[in-house]
């Protein structure tokens, strides 16, 4: 009973662990254009968080109050 209960968490993590990290994998590609102005094309699931990751924002604090202003 306890090696189910053991491989019962370890399916759940896995299905978890994939369901939050599959996002970030096939969002990956995502291009970004290079100017004075910096365009993205918000898809589903993206947040500011995100989109400063996928910006290669060195300071996302100060990225986020920046865009709030």
């Amino acid at each position: 009973m306890n090696n189910f209960k053991n491989v019962l968490y370890l399916l759940t993590f896995v299905v978890v662990f994939s369901y939050i990290s599959t996002p970030y994998l096939i969002n990956n590609n995502q291009q970004v254009a290079v100017s004075n102005e910096t365009s993205y094309k918000v898809v589903k699931g993206d947040n500011l968080w995100i989109i400063g990751y996928k910006l290669n924002v060195d300071n996302i604090s100060k990225f986020i109050l920046r865009l709030k202003k």
